[in-house]
């Protein structure tokens, strides 16, 4: 009876068709690049939610302007087409200001 056993599962085991596992994808060498996007607070059923989060003299604030600068008398910037917000950029593991001009606070 153990003979049986034994061939039945050798039988078993020769027909039975074994996957390797799956390879796991690795974590990208190279570093991200997202940007640029403005900052949201949400708080819900607060008078904050979906208020707009600015930069303004070194620190940040929820539901003021920010605070921008562009140089009128510079003819190759076109300040008309910036707007009064706060922009960020993300790259690899640093987190930024997105800028064009230095700016003053």
């Amino acid at each position: 009876m153990k003979t049986t056993t034994v061939l039945s599962t050798l039988a078993l085991l020769s027909t039975t068709t074994f996957a390797a596992p799956a390879p796991v994808p690795q974590a990208s060498t190279t570093p991200a690049t997202v940007g640029p996007f403005g900052l949201m607070s949400v708080r819900s059923g607060s008078d904050i939610q979906y208020a707009q989060i600015s930069a303004r003299g070194s620190k940040f604030f929820i539901g003021k302007d920010a605070n921008t600068y562009c140089p009128e008398e510079n003819e190759d910037i076109p300040c008309s087409t910036y707007g009064n917000t706060t922009q960020l950029r993300l790259s690899g593991d640093n987190l930024g200001l997105d800028v064009a001009v230095p700016g003053m606070f």
